[in-house]
């Protein structure tokens, strides 16, 4: 059976990499061959989808996406980021708000709704995206870690702690995530 379940992991992973089909479907053929063949039982297979932090993510997702469909990211980030000319100047001016907001509403969301605004910036003021986005990203993911909502990973532990009586609060992660 482990055999089996890893051949199932690796054509997974090979299918979503390949961009024959979206990762969505690769990993949902994945989990009914799993079931099918035996590997797990239903409950055990959709298990992850009771946790909280699953689900937050998933409505944070959604959520970012309606914030990119209306134009408000594209309008503020333009704004902020008008009269910059080197990625530096950008990050001056992105980073400190973001590192607010990542804090606030989890991470994932707000770097996939800055990619069209700094492919925006690139073509209009030739600050190459790739310049910002990954400081972007690595600014997302500190200020995030700080708190329960910040970051996915905190969001699961969190989940996966409550049915053992481990209370994680908002604010649990700030020790942890600013100690140097």
């Amino acid at each position: 059976m482990a055999i089996l379940t890893a051949v199932i992991v690796i054509a997974t992973l090979i299918a979503m990499t390949s961009g024959r089909m979206p990762a969505v479907l690769a990993l949902i053929i994945a989990l009914l061959v799993a079931g099918v063949v035996g590997i797990a039982t239903p409950a055990q297979l959709f298990a992850g989808l009771s946790n909280g932090g699953v689900i937050t993510i998933a409505a944070m997702l959604v959520i970012a996406k309606g914030v990119l469909a209306t134009g408000v990211v594209s309008r503020v980030t333009f704004r902020l980021l008008a009269t910059v000319t080197t990625p530096r100047q950008t990050l001056r001016r992105i980073v400190p708000p973001i590192g607010i907001i990542s804090s606030l509403i989890n991470t994932t969301p707000i770097v996939a709704m800055l990619i069209p605004a700094t492919k925006e910036l690139q073509q209009r003021s030739g600050v190459p995206a790739r310049s910002v986005l990954l400081p972007v990203a690595h600014a997302t993911t500190l200020a995030g870690s700080m708190t329960l909502i910040g970051t996915s990973s905190n969001l699961i532990i969190a989940g996966m702690a409550a049915p053992y009586g481990v209370n994680i609060t908002m604010f649990s992660f700030v020790p942890v995530a600013a100690s140097p």
